[in-house]
């Protein structure tokens, strides 16, 4: 990563993207741009100077270094440009929200989501005959926060919500226009660990491609993929209900982790890639496990806007059976 000397002047520095190089080297004319994006993260704006003289007032803006461009997904640009028709009566722009209130990421002192890669592994957080596991006594039952990687069929979920997060721009007015509505996301995940299912785990989503970090993007659309893209219809007030954006809504994303075969059958990645840890302050009890930590990033198509989603891999290290049903 470097910094290209601006100087006053417009500099646009471009690449491809991994899928765009992968693309052209097809070499079968089929290479086409047809998107692109534009980022200032290295803009300062509270350089603006009002008191300047006319003309002067982003001087210090105009002159601060660029980032020169960069292919690796991993360290890309974190905020995108965007255009809005109706700019002249523009007040609030689209958000895209973790919805803790739907599914709550396990609580202090965590605040991620658990992924168990394994039976042994939800019988230890759920229901050892000896202790009681910390996270309650039934793994036929949801809890917040945790996923059954190895059966998503039985497991909560993540859920991201989107549309304008301001009591000004009631729910029943609607998005303003078709700009503020986020009809598709991309979701990217390490396919070392994991793959993307729906929210019940009946449906694998099919990865578009995995680059050469092994970063496996989906792209996920209302049209095509129903199972995952859905409209927000409610009108329920944000406190009294699992909604949480204030004002007018738009669509959520709703998602499960599958764990990989590879995670599941040893403990390699987790002593190469991560630690131990407690996994039972819930309740007192000591539950040993071996962790990964990571993100999955989710992004709107349609207005850029970003989050990462914290997710902890969680593997026991000791064997744990359940005096009940699963």
């Amino acid at each position: 990563m470097a910094f290209l000397d601006n100087s006053g002047d417009i500099i646009l520095d471009a690449v491809l993207t991994d899928t765009g190089r992968k693309r052209l080297a097809r070499g079968d004319g089929t290479f086409r741009i047809v998107k692109f994006a534009l980022g200032d993260d290295e803009i300062n704006y509270g350089n603006f100077d009002g008191a300047a003289l006319s003309g002067l007032q982003d001087l210090e803006i105009m002159r601060t270094p660029v980032l020169e461009a960069f292919t690796n997904n991993t360290s890309q640009m974190h905020s995108f440009l965007q255009t809005y028709t109706n700019n002249q009566t523009l007040l609030y722009l689209p958000v895209v929200k973790l919805n803790t209130n739907s599914n709550p990421m396990v609580q202090a002192p965590f605040n991620t989501f658990f992924v168990t890669v394994d039976s042994n592994t939800t019988d230890a957080l759920f229901c050892p005959s000896t202790p009681m596991g910390p996270y309650g006594a039934s793994t036929s039952k949801n809890r917040d926060g945790i996923l059954k990687g190895q059966d998503p069929s039985k497991s909560s979920f993540i859920r991201l919500d989107q549309g304008i997060d301001n009591l000004l721009s009631p729910v029943a007015s609607g998005l303003p226009t078709s700009e503020f509505y986020e009809n598709q996301y991309l979701i990217e995940i390490d396919s070392r660990f994991g793959e993307i299912v729906s929210s019940d785990g009946t449906t694998r989503a099919n990865a578009s491609f995995i680059d050469d970090d092994q970063i496996a993007s989906y792209y996920l659309s209302k049209t095509v993929n129903g199972d995952f893209v859905m409209d927000n219809t409610s009108q329920a007030a944000v406190g009294a209900s699992e909604q949480i954006i204030l004002g007018a809504r738009g669509t959520y994303l709703q998602f499960q982790i599958q764990v990989t075969q590879n995670l599941q059958a040893n403990e390699s990645w987790f002593t190469r890639m991560g630690g131990t840890f407690d996994a039972g302050p819930p309740s007192g009890t000591t539950v040993e496990c071996y962790y990964i930590d990571t993100v999955v990033r989710v992004t709107g198509l349609t207005t850029g806007f970003r989050v990462d989603v914290p997710v902890r891999y969680v593997r026991a290290t000791g064997a744990y059976t359940c005096a009940g049903t699963p």
